[in-house]
């Protein structure tokens, strides 16, 4: 497989790649954006940057990257999970907002079943054709200190990123404890609150969910596109869109993330 699965698939994972095709994130970041490019190779995948740092005088490549806010109904509330898988995706949403889950864990101690919702959700994307309209007449720069990798005979693919999803705000639904009284407003959880840093608002309501919102968009999942480059050359053309898992691979002329005989579900990046 091309991208290590670090979670198993749940209702969550499953709803992202269906809908939209994007690859799920187990720990949402802001380095994962559109015309970034990723270096992938057997089972290892790497960060390499902005595409232009890699073209012949690519600092006045300029590509839109659009946006279209999703409707909060879309990402609104997935289907309960139990208390175990539940912490292991909170671990991954909470390390986006540079928050320790421990705390929150601890304190939801007697809850069996949760959800989570997506808010102030955001889809940011480049037109795939302009960007081959772009690239047309454009080369990478083979001479470029950080080429080699994807030029050398066993060389890495090159993929960009095409598409993310985003958002500022995720919450925790409790929807089923063992003891009825049960109210996640307890001090331990106040006092923790009460001592997040300023870029990060907690707010809970009716001791039934609990709403983390930081300052900057977060990217959850994300699509990529193969891009064909001559090593002779440089010349780049954009290739096949970089499936999700599940699709049927023999009678579709795309690209798939992974070769796992699994069902994936969210991803962490190698590098």
């Amino acid at each position: 497989m091309s991208i290590r699965f670090r979670l198993c698939k749940n209702d969550i994972t499953t709803f992202i790649r269906d809908t939209f095709n994007a690859h799920p994130l187990r720990v949402p970041e802001t380095k994962t954006r559109p015309l970034m490019v990723v270096a992938r190779k057997d089972s290892k995948t790497d960060h390499r940057g902005e595409l232009k740092y890699l073209l012949d005088n690519g600092m006045d490549f300029d590509v839109e990257v659009k946006e279209s806010k999703l409707a909060n109904t879309t990402l609104d509330r997935s289907r309960t999970v139990n208390l175990d898988f539940g912490l292991k995706i909170l671990e991954g949403f909470l390390s986006g907002f540079n928050l320790s889950p421990a705390p929150i864990g601890a304190s939801l101690k007697g809850v069996t079943e949760m959800s989570f919702s997506f808010t102030d959700t955001m889809r940011f994307y480049v037109d795939v054709n302009e960007l081959g309209t772009k690239l047309k007449g454009r080369n990478a720069d083979l001479e470029h200190p950080s080429i080699g990798i994807f030029t050398k005979p066993d060389g890495y693919d090159m993929l960009l990123i095409s598409d993310i999803i985003a958002s500022k705000s995720f919450t925790i639904n409790i929807e089923k404890t063992r003891d009825q009284d049960f109210n996640a407003s307890m001090p331990a959880l106040q006092a923790y609150i009460a001592d997040v840093d300023a870029k990060v608002k907690v707010k809970m309501e009716d001791g039934r969910s609990i709403t983390f919102t930081g300052d900057e968009y977060l990217t959850f999942a994300f699509t990529c596109v193969m891009l064909d480059m001559d090593k002779q050359t440089g010349a780049l053309k954009v290739g096949e869109t970089v499936i999700t898992k599940g699709g049927d691979s023999q009678a579709s002329p795309y690209v798939e993330m992974d070769d796992d005989e699994f069902e994936p579900g969210m991803i962490d990046w190698d590098n």
